[in-house]
């Protein structure tokens, strides 16, 4: 019997066969989608699992979903009841293309889906958070050292829009719609995502509200190192203004670290400058600390043109923000 996983529990599945089933490897430096074979309504009316068949695929994956287990099926008739799992009726189709299959023979909501069942009941910026992880190239990974996996992207925000576009109303597809609007592809960690959102996330949802970046843009600067080796003539920015010139750089505390890393960093923002960008360095602890954050944002704004302009309730609403962002999320966390 299949399961078709959905909501919380699909994306746990789509974390996993990405970190653990052969997605790992990014394909190119012009990033391609991964490969995730997908399935339809024809598929899901034929998964109507038992409560203890869906624990039983749980032990397949290594016990990797948290509970309650979240699947779905294909009309009223084969809903199903159980402890610590969650079924969600669907009476009618959803989009083509709005399952994918797993190696085990199982189904899960495709990456466009699963946004759309999260935003039913997560904040906007959680769900632009998610958003980020699955047009990026990581996945949260529990098990790995830095907390993510290397990976290709799953979606688009593109793909993302047109999916929402082909719903019909449900919950949470408002705030899938408008997540949409703010998720930025490319970015490589879970903190690269934090600091594109907190610095250009709009100012009436806690954001400093700065033109958007590109993220890990190629800029031409002859010489420069490209992650895993060098390349000449290209240098990857982790976030970039190219009107402006203007990138910053993340320094985690997992990659940046040792005098050769140190080195490293330090020849390839010298390589920046020469090409004519200017650089801002940013640090795990500066987005930590508010003040610090606020600091390097007013400093950026000034870089790009931008006027900072004071409101009322900005603050409660950016430290609503940042706690959102920063906590470790029911979702997962790492970076």
């Amino acid at each position: 019997m299949s399961i078709a996983f959905s909501h919380i529990s699909a994306l746990e599945v789509l974390r996993y066969i990405t970190a653990h089933g052969g997605c790992t490897s990014l394909c190119s430096d012009d990033l391609t989608l991964c490969e995730l074979p997908r399935a339809g309504w024809r598929q899901l009316k034929s998964a109507h699992p038992t409560a203890s068949e869906v624990f039983a695929a749980n032990d397949g994956l290594h016990c990797y979903l948290t509970t309650p287990i979240h699947f779905m099926v294909a009309g009223r008739a084969n809903q199903r009841r159980g402890k610590d799992v969650i079924c969600h009726v669907y009476t009618k189709p959803p989009p083509p293309g709005a399952l994918v299959r797993i190696g085990s023979g199982d189904l899960a909501a495709s990456p466009e889906l699963c946004l759309l069942q999260l935003a039913s009941t997560a904040s906007l910026s959680k769900t632009v958070q998610i958003g980020y992880e699955l047009c990026g190239t990581y996945s949260i990974d529990a098990y790995a050292s830095s907390g993510f996996t290397r990976r290709d992207p799953l979606t688009t925000p593109e793909l993302c829009r047109s999916f929402m576009g082909r719903m019909a109303p449900r919950p949470g597809l408002q705030t899938a719609r408008k997540a949409v609007e703010l998720i930025l592809p490319g970015s490589a960690s879970p903190m690269e995502t934090i600091v594109a959102m907190l610095l250009s996330f709009p100012r009436r949802l806690g954001g400093y509200g700065l033109p958007q970046p590109t993220l890990n843009a190629k800029v031409k600067a002859a010489g420069a190192p490209l992650r895993g080796g060098w390349s000449s003539g290209v240098r990857i920015c982790d976030l970039y203004w190219p009107n402006h010139r203007v990138a910053v750089e993340y320094d985690s505390n997992d990659w940046h670290t040792g005098s050769d890393r140190i080195s490293s960093d330090a020849i390839r923002r010298v390589t920046l400058e020469n090409a004519g960008v200017k650089v801002i360095s940013i640090t795990n602890q500066q987005v930590r600390d508010r003040v610090r954050m606020d600091e390097l944002a007013r400093l950026l704004a000034k870089m790009l043109g931008v006027r900072l302009r004071s409101s009322a309730g900005w603050v409660s609403r950016q430290i609503e923000l940042r706690e959102s962002l920063l906590a470790t999320p029911s979702y997962g966390s790492g970076g």
